[in-house]
C-alpha cells in the first residue's frame, strides 16, 4: 500500500514543535504529502483566520523543501465531528493525532480520540507529547 498523503489533526494555536516535527519527518520518510487540518468553532471570526495565516506562513517557512504541506480549516464545533468529516471526504492515506499531557486537553483528546477510534476510516497515527 502506498501512502500519498498524511492528514494531521493539528491546533495551530498550541504551536506543538515536536510533534509536528515527528509527523513532518514520517511525510518525508513516506514521500507523502503532509495535510495540516485545523478544526475551529463557529462562529469563524476575522482574527482567527489572520492568526491560522500566521502560523500557517511560519510552518512553511521552518518546513519549506522537507515536504509539500497543504493547510486545511474545517469549521465545526464538534472537533471529532469535523476530523471525521474531513477523513470522509478528502480520503487521507493516514489520520495523525497528537495528545498532550496536561489533564484538561489530555481529557478533550482522549474524548476525540474515543470518538474517532470507535469507526475507524484509515489508519490512525498518534502522537504522544
Amino acid at each position: 500500500v502506498e501512502i500519498r498523503t498524511i492528514a494531521y489533526a493539528y491546533d495551530l494555536f498550541e504551536r506543538l514543535e515536536l510533534p509536528l516535527m515527528q509527523v513532518v519527518g514520517l511525510a518525508r520518510a513516506l514521500h507523502a504529502r503532509l495535510k495540516i487540518l485545523q478544526v475551529v468553532q463557529e462562529p469563524y471570526e476575522q482574527d482567527i483566520g489572520l492568526k491560522l495565516e500566521y502560523e500557517k506562513k511560519t510552518i512553511r517557512s521552518a518546513y519549506a523543501g522537507d515536504v509539500a504541506i497543504d493547510f486545511n480549516t474545517v469549521k465545526n464545533d464538534d472537533i471529532a465531528d469535523g476530523i471525521q468529516t474531513y477523513v470522509a471526504h478528502e480520503s487521507p492515506d493516514i489520520l495523525a493525532l497528537c495528545l498532550r499531557h496536561n489533564n484538561v486537553y489530555r481529557l478533550l483528546a482522549q474524548s476525540v480520540l474515543k470518538t474517532i477510534t470507535a469507526a475507524p476510516k484509515v489508519p490512525l497515527f498518534v502522537f504522544h507529547h
